[in-house]
């Protein structure tokens, strides 16, 4: 961060999927994210994740909205939003430094209630259109996390279920959605999304004393170009976990989404 970015800041990390995460509190009290990619990982997917946000945020901006909803690029000391250091052996690290934004991930917020849960709803249809003219190279990259490629994905680990009645039951879904989905996929409205709308990539403040509110999205490592309508599933799936009515939870994120994104 110091060579980097000229930053002097107190270290603390972060979990994550692929990268390695710092938050980094610096002695001028300003907060920042010091994200080092896996050495797997493009310049390429990485600028296009740069150039998403600072699209998303030219875009709210220009709509009224003065508060950041995702991280920015901070540009290091050579002017560029990506360097590149030395890891072990030859394997080379590309790291960004980016904004921090304030907020309690949705999974530790209470209480989910219908407001919250139509904002979810609404924010991603609002970040989605903002999307809608956005594109890049990298959108269209190969990646397992794209729902279109859920029936080969799934099909291809089935078997390593341990637990016979849950292999069952994927193998019965995963037969299901190759059934009555996957015929429906090339008809589908296709664009860039965030892809990755869990309970910890969403951030939440407090509207006023006894409402919360959506204020920001972070992580845009899994974002491409797929099917519209896998941003409000993603949504769904992880919004419905502990419910009591799963269902009436799906209903309202997607009743949102739509009202803000139609979906077609």
């Amino acid at each position: 961060a110091r060579d980097l970015f000229r930053i002097d800041a107190v270290v603390k990390s972060l979990p994550s999927e692929r990268d390695q995460n710092f938050m980094l509190s610096a002695t001028d009290n300003r907060r920042y994210v010091l994200k080092i990619a896996n050495a797997s990982e493009s310049l390429e997917v990485l600028d296009f994740q740069n150039k998403a946000m600072a699209h998303i945020a030219d875009k709210t901006h220009r709509e009224g909205h003065h508060e950041p909803v995702c991280p920015q690029a901070v540009l290091s000391t050579e002017g560029g939003a990506t360097a590149r250091i030395d890891g072990q052996g030859d394997l080379q690290h590309y790291v960004r430094l980016v904004s921090y934004l304030p907020g309690k991930p949705l999974a530790l917020a209470r209480p989910h209630d219908t407001g919250l849960m139509e904002d979810l709803g609404c924010f991603f249809g609002h970040l989605d259109a903002a999307l809608e003219d956005f594109d890049h190279p990298a959108a269209d990259r190969e990646f397992h996390w794209d729902l279109r490629k859920a029936n080969r994905v799934v099909g291809d680990h089935i078997e390593f279920i341990d637990d016979r009645d849950r292999r069952q039951m994927v193998k019965m879904l995963w037969e299901r959605f190759c059934r009555y989905a996957l015929p429906q996929m090339p008809e589908l409205r296709q664009s860039v999304i965030h892809n990755d709308g869990n309970d910890y990539n969403v951030l939440v403040q407090s509207r006023h004393r006894w409402s919360q509110q959506v204020s920001g999205v972070i992580d845009f490592g899994d974002m491409l170009r797929t099917v519209t309508v896998a941003e409000p599933a993603i949504l769904c799936a992880y919004a419905m976990l502990g419910k009591d009515d799963p269902l009436t939870t799906a209903q309202t994120i997607v009743a949102a989404y739509h009202r803000c994104y139609p979906l077609r």
